[in-house]
Order: structure tokens, then sequence, then C-alpha cells
């Protein structure tokens, strides 16, 4: 049987692995978009990802705890897909960027169910931190889809 701590850090876990698969995510896009004004905004969210995944890890270890490194099995196969689409299409802006909204959204689940954890919920300071990166990522996902709708508004 698991203490509340270790269901703790596996929770914490699951978001710093994700986190992983969003900074990559988000370094591949830049790689793929063209040059442009949008490559310093999908690295600025890739950097993000990887802060808050160390800040995930520092609070993995205050509960003495072993830190999860590299990506989930599903963000490897998002990844997979990623890299998959972008050469059938050319690299196209759309499907890249839609394909980052998708792993953001996930991301935004994951950071809601951990936060509905009472484990979770019994620390302020961690649920202050998770609360924080929440509405980080959130913000992230709505500038995608900001440019997304930006897009196919200049399309019609």
């Amino acid at each position: 049987m698991k203490t509340q701590y270790e269901k703790v850090v596996e929770e914490l876990n699951g978001l710093i692995q994700l986190n992983y698969d969003r900074q990559k995510g988000y370094l591949e896009a830049s790689e793929a978009i063209p040059e442009g004004s949008l490559r310093p905004l999908l690295e600025h969210l890739s950097n993000e990802s990887g802060q808050f995944a160390e800040d995930l890890e520092e609070a993995v270890k205050k509960l003495l705890g072993t830190p999860a490194s590299g990506q989930t099995f599903s963000g490897k196969m998002h990844q997979t897909w990623l890299n998959l689409k972008s050469a059938v299409t050319g690299k196209d802006r759309e499907a890249i960027l839609k394909s980052c909204e998708f792993g953001d959204q996930t991301l935004i689940e994951a950071y809601e169910a951990a936060l509905k954890d009472e484990k979770i919920q019994t620390s302020l300071e961690l649920t202050q931190m998770l609360e924080g990166q929440l509405s980080v990522v959130r913000q992230g996902r709505n500038l995608i889809e900001s440019v997304l709708r930006a897009e196919e508004t200049a399309k019609m």
C-alpha cells in the first residue's frame, strides 16, 4: 500500500514527464516552423515547461521521492506523431500548432486532476505552485489558439 507521500510523488512525477513532453514538443515545433515571429513564442513555451519540470523535481525531492526523468510513453507517441505529421505535411504551421494545442490540453487536464487529489490539497505550497503553473500553461494554450484563429481568419 502506498503512503500519502508516495501517491503525491507519483502524481508530481506524471506532471514532470508531461512537462518534459511539452518542452520537447515546443522545441521541435519551433524548429519546424519557418523563420518568423512565432519561433520565439514556441521557444519560450518550451523553456517554461523545462522550468516547471525542474520546480516539480524539487518538490518531489522535498518529499524524499525520486523525480521522474524523460518523457511519458504517450508523450513519446505524441512526439512521434508530431514528427511524422510535420514530415508528411511539409511542416504545415496549422498542423504543428494544432498538435501543440492538443499537448497543452493534455497537460491542463493532468494539472486539474492533480489539484483534485486530496493529498495534494493538504499542502498549500504545492497547491499554489500547481495552480500557478496551470495558469501559465492555460495562457500558452490560449496564445496558440489565438494564432490558429487568426490564421484561419486570414485564410477566409
